[in-house]
């Protein structure tokens, strides 16, 4: 099988975090049974292009999003629009003329790749789409949210955060034919 996994970052040094540790391990054991591509964004220390490493080939994509601040602007959560770079987008779409067996999309910041995955017709190409979770990130965020305090204008942008984040993970479990959350929340 012929798997394209897109993840926020690439899973390793200097990028830290359960995530990224499960992110790794989830794109290595998937590794030993199928082909595996990994479309990532970059962590700041390896080079942008592609390369193979435990039986992986690794695609990071470069760039970076200006002021956090300013994806209260898009339609776009703050989690997906720091995602959603110009590099990112452009080599997503080179990826997805590429004939797939499936498609994962690992945590909810890589859900900007919703349309481009539309316009290349994948659902209609039979090919499943897989969106891996390590929470309900609507509640999580929610959570999170209250817990960073701030004045009523702060308050007031993250609970516009939220709702945006509510909506784009609704999407993103009505695109995906398989979900797995690994928080049992």
């Amino acid at each position: 099988m012929r798997i394209l996994y897109l993840a926020r970052t690439y899973p390793y040094p200097p990028a830290a975090g359960g995530d990224m540790v499960y992110t790794r391990g989830v794109i290595t054991a998937l590794a030993k049974v199928s082909a595996v591509t990994a479309l990532v964004g970059t962590n700041g220390s390896k080079p942008f292009g592609s390369s193979d490493a435990d039986g992986v080939r690794w695609v990071v994509a470069g760039g970076k999003r200006g002021p956090a601040a300013l994806s209260f602007l898009s339609g776009m959560p703050n989690i997906v629009w720091r995602s959603a770079t110009r590099d990112y987008q452009r080599a997503l779409a080179e990826h997805l003329q590429e004939d797939w067996d499936g498609i994962v999309l690992d945590n909810l910041g890589t859900a900007h790749a919703l349309p481009l995955i539309a316009k290349a017709r994948c659902r209609e190409r039979g090919i499943p789409i897989l969106y891996l979770s390590n929470e309900f990130e609507a509640t999580a965020r929610a959570e999170k949210y209250r817990e960073y305090g701030g004045g009523p204008i702060k308050q007031a942008v993250l609970r516009h955060d939220g709702e945006k984040v509510a909506r784009w993970e609704g999407r993103l479990v009505a695109e995906s034919n398989i979900i797995s959350v690994i928080n049992p929340d």
